[in-house]
């Protein structure tokens, strides 16, 4: 016989991927909400360790940046070829810890070389997200695959709305190297949800092949597939553009406003672009069982050219802000569109290796472009960096014209990973 009260209980009843999924996003929210406590604002903080000259300590933000970037995108594939070989749960564990270290040594720097240390150090170590990606690719029933992917880039953009706010509090009371040291912890504790709460369905590999090797048929698997490798470059451009602001964004911004709290200004800027990044993201799903992939590829590109040509024009803080979160709606819908794609695609028994190349070309666009982000406002000027990632965006438009005419996934649900349709509308 029923006792009262349980039927509720059992209706709420979490089911193991959602469990995991639980866990993920807390990791995810929580590990980078401590990121953009402190990199938004590491030229002020290369500033501080005696670069004074702006275009200097942006040019030194881009190359901190970089090669950080370029060490995660050659360790990246050889983490997702551990992750299918021994689990994604241990690499998300290891990733959380590992970049705590890069922090506190970053946070104790005494100069430009250890700072730079500390960040080779997080570099190497890969992030969070990249961890979480073939998890829950992995893990998740095929019909919410893109919901949860939505949700873990939701995740994301709140962190990325709420860091910088945090963070510019934290930097103008406690200091620069405080705030990497609570980053760190932040870090820590964001393992404490993947132990409790994620387990996961694995089988390890009959047959195993070398990890060197295995690496290179893991990028030869990937770019053999155009349905892979064009979301995947579109998604690096859209990465790109945005990340080409970096090295120059705290800098650009004190020039607008003059006097002030540039940090609580920086702040508050990036807080809102990730705001704008949330929403739209969460609208994924909705929007793709609307109308399709086709539409968001074929408007989404030129929406992001426009912003960036709006935020090169703009003089005053005030529509600056306003066309920083035009961009971060826009890209928040685009790129998570596009992170779906790769998902519904991927092979599950190689979701690890796939994210594993796919954060590796991510990473040579958060790498690549800060370094070129630093020398162009280091050679032309502050302003330079917003047309030339307008310009990036042309190149996207290009690559997602040809991903809609190869055929793209026309919704996404139960059928994804065998609906296409080259018009982006539902059969």
């Amino acid at each position: 016989m029923t006792r009262p009260g349980q039927t509720e209980r059992c209706a709420i009843r979490l089911a193991q991927w959602q469990r995991n999924l639980i866990g993920v996003l807390i990791a995810a929210f929580v590990s980078i909400l401590g990121f953009n406590l402190t990199f938004p604002f590491l030229p002020l903080y290369i500033q501080q360790l005696g670069v004074s000259d702006a275009g200097r300590a942006a040019f030194w933000a881009g190359v901190i940046g970089s090669v950080a970037g370029v060490l995660s995108a050659v360790v990246a594939p050889l983490w997702g070829g551990l992750a299918d070989r021994r689990g994604r749960r241990p690499m998300l564990v290891r990733a959380t810890a590992g970049s705590a270290v890069g922090l506190v040594v970053m946070g104790l720097a005494p100069g430009l070389l250890v700072l730079l240390a500390g960040r080779i150090a997080f570099g190497l170590m890969a992030g969070t997200v990249p961890a979480a990606n073939p998890l829950i690719a992995a893990n998740t029933p095929p019909e919410y695959v893109s919901g949860a992917m939505g949700a873990l880039q939701s995740s994301v953009y709140v962190s990325n709305a709420v860091g910088p706010l945090v963070g510019g509090v934290l930097a103008s009371t406690v200091g620069y190297r405080v705030t990497f040291l609570i980053t760190a912890g932040l870090y820590i504790a964001s393992a404490l949800p993947v132990l409790l709460l994620v387990r996961e369905t694995f089988t390890p590999p009959e047959r195993v092949t070398p990890l060197l090797p295995g690496m290179a048929a893991n990028f030869r698997f990937v770019f053999a597939r155009g349905e892979i490798v064009q979301p995947m470059v579109a998604a690096f451009l859209a990465y790109a553009g945005v990340s080409m602001m970096q090295p120059v964004l705290p800098l650009h911004i004190r020039d607008l406003i003059g006097e002030g709290s540039v940090e609580r200004a920086t702040g508050v800027a990036v807080g809102l672009q990730g705001l704008a990044s949330t929403v739209t993201a969460l609208l994924i799903g909705r929007v793709t069982r609307r109308i399709g992939f086709a539409p968001l590829l074929y408007v989404g590109p030129p929406l992001l050219g426009a912003a960036y040509v709006a935020l090169w024009a703009a003089d005053r803080f005030l529509v600056f802000v306003v066309a920083l979160v035009a961009l971060g709606a826009v890209q928040g819908l685009v790129v998570t569109a596009l992170t779906s794609l790769v998902a519904l695609r991927a092979p599950r028994e190689r979701a690890g290796a796939v994210f594993g190349v796919v954060t590796s070309v991510n990473s040579f666009a958060f790498s690549g472009a800060p370094f070129f982000g630093g020398f162009a406002a280091s050679a032309f000027g502050l302003r330079a960096v917003f047309p030339i990632s307008a310009a990036l965006m042309v190149a996207m438009m290009a690559v997602c014209v040809q991903a809609i005419g190869r055929g793209v996934p026309t919704r996404l649900g139960p059928r994804a990973r065998g609906t296409t349709d080259r018009g982006g509308r539902s059969p």
